[in-house]
């Protein structure tokens, strides 16, 4: 596979500027947005003339050229990531609203199963897949909400409650892991590689999905096989909840790497600094995450 140098040359985007560092400030609006993938905002700007709201706009709609022209050279960024949007939500669905659980646990059997079959990520998975998986785990929400008063349930509890949810060889591997927000940016990254995927209870050539607890939300993270280097073996992000202005309804982030991944978890999951007024053991309560991780077995 061939890969090229990204350079970043004097484009409309940037004369359109009035300095450099307004170019630059234009750049970290979209990452704040949750455009994490600079190379992919440069372009947007540039396909854009500069203009922000057009730059949004192109991102939104997955319209971003993977091809930037400069000086009669063509250059690209091997393997970018990409973000596929659905308008169906966990807030779209009826009963749905507290039933990012189900549908999380849900996520890991189908997108697993969609791995084993194909070999890779990257083709297979859609705007569809996304709308079924939702559908489906509310669908399963709504049956266990019949059987428990509590709105909001942990893997294990639905697990306990209706154990079907999980396709019969996809199973648990490894005890639950806990983790901590913090300032430090590669704490994800660390906790993802570290704790997640190089536990010893894990196949290592297989894909691992780690269902992500930060109350009151949960989602699903789908990571390749330790080994693999396929540019079509992504590094995945389910989430049904909308965020906007980027994701206006649920979306699937399709990450070139690790760090890409930790990053849009950043995003979504950021540190909360209460204060010095808050005792130290509750603030680390709040900023604390569960990861349930799945195989097939």
């Amino acid at each position: 596979m061939l890969h090229f140098t990204y350079r970043y040359p004097v484009t409309p985007a940037l004369e359109s500027c009035e300095t450099m560092g307004d170019y630059e400030e234009k750049v970290r609006s979209l990452q704040d947005m949750g455009f994490l993938d600079e190379q992919l905002v440069h372009v947007a700007l540039r396909q854009a003339n500069g203009d922000l709201t057009q730059a949004i706009d192109l991102m939104v709609t997955g319209r971003v050229s993977s091809v930037e022209v400069a000086d009669n050279d063509v250059t690209s960024f091997s393997s970018p990531g990409r973000t596929i949007h659905c308008d169906v939500s966990q807030y779209t669905v009826e009963n749905g609203i507290s039933a990012c659980t189900c549908i999380a646990l849900t996520a890991a059997s189908r997108l697993l199963e969609i791995c084993r079959k194909s070999g890779d990520n990257e083709s297979q998975f859609s705007e569809q897949v996304i709308a079924e998986t939702i559908t489906y785990g509310v669908q399963q929400y709504s049956q266990i909400a019949a059987m428990t008063p509590v709105e909001h349930l942990s893997p294990q509890e639905v697990l306990d409650l209706s154990p079907n949810i999980l396709l019969p060889d996809v199973k648990a591997v490894g005890a639950v892991k806990n983790g901590i927000l913090t300032k430090d940016s590669s704490a994800f990254t660390s906790f993802l590689e570290n704790d997640c995927r190089l536990d010893s209870k894990n196949d290592p050539s297989k894909y691992l999905a780690v269902v992500l607890v930060k109350p009151p939300e949960t989602v699903l993270i789908l990571l390749p096989p330790f080994e693999s280097q396929s540019y079509a073996c992504r590094y995945v992000l389910f989430d049904s909840h909308p965020r906007p202005p980027c994701h206006p309804g649920s979306y699937m982030k399709l990450c070139s790497s690790m760090k890409e991944l930790a990053k849009a978890l950043e995003t979504i999951f950021p540190y909360t600094d209460l204060g010095s007024d808050v005792p130290e053991m509750m603030a680390m309560m709040y900023n604390c995450y569960d990861a349930y991780a799945f195989q097939i077995a």
